[in-house]
């Protein structure tokens, strides 16, 4: 199997297995458990190619992890539970990579002397939805997180921006610091850029 075919069998079953047990709070539980188990099984995959080798045998793998860890997987469908722990295991592959390429970006950046550097940017389509840009000051370590993401009621582009604390080294969020400036959002894109222009510009004095 592809790779990009894997990798949507893995979102939508992740998707219906929370659908499911939502309404469970002991299969709730025991999916989580149980996910997190196989992901972790599966940490000596980290290509997106071998770990869609391994999703071969993805239900005598959920077994064998349910039978040595102790869970029951009585009620549970271990094809979408398998399917949802090799979507969490992608993710954090995922993670990982982005975190690799910004450290790197963030040292060449240094080298050049830049002022600010992309740490990422995702987004397909236009407007690209969702999209996500992470850039960061590298004087202050500030981060400008802008993105656009479909509003769950119109499905129409919400644009937002923020300015948060980024560890300096990494790039990574530092989630407990207090954020430097509120989220703003809004429903045009111009509205938006032109927020993005003034914010960077503030963050750069």
């Amino acid at each position: 199997m592809k790779a990009e075919e894997a990798i949507r069998r893995w979102r939508s079953a992740e998707q219906r297995l929370y659908t499911v047990v939502m309404v469970r709070p002991d299969l709730y539980v025991r999916s989580v458990e149980l996910v997190r188990a196989i992901a972790d099984r599966l940490r000596s995959e980290s290509t997106e190619e071998g770990l869609a080798e391994a999703y071969d045998r993805a239900l005598e793998l959920a077994a064998e992890v349910a039978q040595a860890s102790g869970l029951s997987s009585e009620e549970l469908d271990l094809g979408l539970v398998a399917g949802a722990a090799f979507s969490l295991r992608h993710q954090e592959m995922v993670s990982e990579s982005h975190r690799a390429e910004a450290i790197r970006r963030i040292r060449e950046g240094r080298e050049r002397g830049e002022r600010w550097v992309v740490l990422y940017e995702t987004g397909s389509g236009y407007p690209p939805m969702p999209y996500r840009r992470l850039e960061m000051h590298l004087p202050t370590g500030v981060g400008l997180h802008a993105c656009i993401e479909a509003d769950p009621a119109t499905l129409a582009p919400r644009y937002s921006v923020e300015a948060i604390q980024l560890d300096r080294a990494t790039g990574d969020w530092l989630t407990r610091a207090e954020p430097v400036s509120e989220r703003q959002t809004f429903t045009t894109a111009q509205a938006w850029r032109e927020a993005v222009a003034a914010l960077r510009a503030r963050l750069d004095r």
